[in-house]
């Protein structure tokens, strides 16, 4: 019943961003291109797609997630994310993805992880969300460092799943500071 309920809200944000009513034109952007080497439900990914799209709005970049009928923008950076599943249990031990800043390109989501950690509820989509944008900025700060509050936190409690439920966890004032700093660094 829980996915009826998402999927509809889902093809809402959809519309609303097909027809440019989503303010992000103008916004600097950069291009994600994600790898699904997992089972992962369209609508699951759809809906985390178009949350992190409007967590990084908020924050003041255009996220384009790069599909085949629309090829990324030669000015874009482009970030590669790998969403795999079965994890090795030795493999970032604890770990829901990690992200190699320094190397400024590459994401692994482990969505087993991540589904075990849902454990069926209907947040599965908002903790996927979480997790791109957290592994994004990571990429686009270029640096391994974490925050007190927020999205950038290094373990979310029990309390932030509940919050991220409702709504997105913010980005913590530095964390927009080191994100727009790496933007300028980036090529024109």
């Amino acid at each position: 019943m829980t996915k009826a309920l998402v999927i509809p809200a889902a093809l809402l944000l959809i519309g609303a961003a097909a027809a440019g009513q989503d303010g992000t034109a103008a916004l600097p952007s950069i291009t994600v291109r994600v790898y699904l080497r997992s089972s992962v439900p369209g609508p699951i990914i759809g809906l985390a797609k178009l949350i992190a799209r409007d967590m990084f709005a908020q924050a003041g970049l255009r996220l384009n997630w790069w599909t085949r009928r629309q090829p990324p923008n030669p000015a874009d950076q482009v970030i590669t994310i790998d969403i795999t599943s079965p994890t090795p249990e030795t493999l970032h031990r604890g770990a829901l993805a990690y992200a190699l800043p320094y190397e400024g390109i590459h994401i692994r989501v482990f969505y087993d992880r991540l589904e075990r950690l849902a454990n069926g509820r209907a947040i599965l989509p908002s903790l996927l969300a979480h997790v791109l944008v957290h592994e994004i900025a990571h990429i686009l700060e270029g640096i391994s460092r974490h925050s007190d509050e927020g999205v950038m936190k290094a373990r979310w409690t029990l309390q932030d799943l509940r919050e991220m439920a409702r709504k997105p966890l913010p980005f913590e004032r530095r964390d927009l500071e080191l994100i727009h700093l790496g933007l300028m660094r980036l090529p024109t």
